[in-house]
């Protein structure tokens, strides 16, 4: 079974595409490839020409200013460590679940692609708390997803190696709801953008941000993101998945710390320790 969106936002963060799918579009990049579709953009782009982000009437010249501010920000961001709580309010039942753990980011350059982790610690479910042991790191290529209470583990390829990257948290790259470098004509294009009242969230005031997918369709969900607005660095996510709601929140951020390599490798665990250990190649 293919790396879906379910099970991913209940387990990583929140993605809005499945990953396998990114992983085949990568997968088809070749030159060949590369240069048709660059070939069939342009045909497309002379044929009908889109006015850029900042000319579309909807869109307000001090959200492309905050964008644009938070864009400048976020470029000087290489790595990033915080404590993270995963929210999840099931539409249905009311049902809450709610996970902690630590957050961890490194941006990719020329040499090494975007990799992130998080690993979970406590979960609580109705108000009923429990420690955990989950990792789910991202190196580039794999996917581990390492569970310490059952000891079992998955490693699964979502880009063949060598293939052209893209951030997998970018908009308009990875398609992922967690705009750590954000770009501001990239969200734009992609969404509507509107400036909410700012929140006082402890001794920091929050710009509070609401995008509506200017395209439908199964993956144009709605969110709203909250940005420092001193730092602009990302604090709170809010979208919704299947009748789902859910929240990302980074309260502690940490700009630029040292992050041990070791935190991204995706080895599977050796079997003889008594770890169930599988692991799943793209075809």
């Amino acid at each position: 079974m293919g790396l879906t969106l379910n099970n991913l936002l209940a387990c990583l963060t929140m993605t809005l595409i499945t990953l396998t799918a990114c992983a085949a579009v990568a997968q088809d990049k070749t030159p060949q490839a590369e240069a048709a579709s660059a070939a069939g953009a342009e045909t497309n782009e002379q044929a009908q020409p889109e006015p850029a982000p900042i000319d579309q009437p909807e869109t307000n010249a001090e959200v492309v200013s905050i964008l644009n501010k938070i864009e400048t920000a976020s470029a000087k961001l290489n790595t990033l460590k915080t404590r993270v709580r995963y929210t999840r309010l099931q539409g249905l039942t009311g049902d809450e679940q709610r996970r902690f753990g630590d957050f961890y980011y490194v941006a990719g350059d020329d040499e090494q692609p975007t990799r992130f982790a998080v690993l979970f610690d406590r979960l609580v479910i109705d108000e009923r708390a429990r420690p955990m042991e989950t990792w789910y790191i991202f190196d580039g290529n794999w996917l581990l997803e390492r569970d310490h209470d059952d000891k079992t583990a998955v490693r699964r390829e979502l880009v063949p190696k060598g293939a052209q990257r893209s951030d997998m948290l970018n908009m308009g790259e990875g398609q992922m709801p967690i705009p750590l470098k954000l770009k501001a004509d990239q969200v734009l294009k992609q969404y509507k953008v509107e400036q909410l009242e700012d929140v006082p969230f402890g001794d920091q005031t929050l710009h509070h941000l609401k995008l509506t997918p200017r395209k439908a369709g199964k993956d144009a969900t709605p969110m709203e993101l909250w940005f420092d607005s001193q730092s602009l660095l990302l604090q709170k996510v809010v979208t919704e998945d299947d009748g789902d709601e859910i929240e990302l929140l980074f309260p502690t951020p940490t700009l630029n710390p040292e992050i041990d390599s070791d935190v991204f490798d995706t080895k599977l665990p050796d079997k003889d320790d008594g770890w169930q250990a599988q692991e799943v190649a793209l075809k």
